[in-house]
């Protein structure tokens, strides 16, 4: 650093100063006589000493740091945002993979359940017909999509043979998604929509997903 205060340099015949800033110093020196008289100010030794900055501290290298540091923050940047793109389509081909398999899996079960001859139709939670195979349809006289939605017992399963009311909560398909029981009926009715009924044999099996009925299919 440099020296506020005089400094007593004795006998020696330099001085060493490390540290400094760039800019404009002003060295003084003064002595004295075999008497021990100093100098007057107006006769002590004054240099005008011009200290540059080192490279590194100039104004143009800050230029360069400041440059640096933003093409740095830029790749970074753009670095960050190509790996999110990367992960972003990555997943979206994973979604569209899953996607196909899914409606290859739909389809799949759609042509099964419109190929096979026994009625089939699934029930949800509340009662109500989820899904339904145009064998079922035929049996029942409905349009494909006419029964969907509706509730089952009160559409089809209503009374029994002899015309009596059939509870619901006796009724097998209900107590398969109510309580998870599966049932084989042999000896029941089924209601047609123009008021017929017909005899009809069917097992009633819950749908569980996870561990937790979700429906049952008849």
């Amino acid at each position: 650093g440099l020296d506020r205060e005089w400094v007593q340099a004795g006998k020696q015949r330099s001085g060493r100063y490390s540290g400094l800033r760039g800019g404009t110093y002003t060295l003084r020196i003064n002595g004295t006589n075999n008497d021990g008289v100093w100098n007057t100010p107006e006769q002590e030794v004054r240099l005008e000493v011009n200290v540059q900055s080192p490279p590194w501290l100039r104004w143009w290298a800050w230029m360069l740091y400041a440059l640096t540091g933003g093409l740095l923050f830029f790749g970074i940047e753009r670095w960050r945002l190509s790996s999110s793109e990367r992960q972003r389509l990555l997943l979206q081909e994973k979604v569209d993979a899953r996607t196909v398999e899914l409606r290859e899996s739909e389809e799949k079960s759609r042509l099964l359940l419109e190929s096979v001859g026994e009625g089939i139709f699934g029930v949800d939670l509340n009662g109500k017909l989820a899904f339904i195979n145009p064998a079922a349809n035929r049996m029942l006289g409905y349009g494909p999509d006419e029964l969907i939605g509706d509730d089952v017992h009160s559409k089809i399963h209503h009374s029994y043979a002899n015309g009596s009311a059939y509870p619901q909560n006796e009724c097998p398909m209900y107590l398969t998604y109510a309580d998870g029981t599966d049932h084989h009926i042999a000896d029941e009715v089924l209601w047609r929509k123009d008021g017929s009924s017909f005899p009809v044999e069917y097992s009633s099996m819950p749908i569980k997903k996870n561990g937790q009925v979700v429906g049952s299919v008849v």
